[in-house]
């Protein structure tokens, strides 16, 4: 699966997670919630709004 490039305010949403929104692509949005992509790993953190 494909990540695309982060918004600003998913970006503050990371950072408010305490992670570095520089190591992660965005693989789906949906009203619930994220999925984010591990650039390094390869891993998918599902993560609600």
């Amino acid at each position: 699966m494909q990540g695309k490039k982060l918004t600003r305010s998913e970006k503050i949403f990371l950072k408010a997670q305490g992670l570095n929104p520089e190591d992660f692509l965005r693989t789906s949005r949906t009203a619930d919630g994220y999925v984010f992509l591990h650039r390094v790993t390869g891993k998918q953190y599902p993560f609600r709004r």
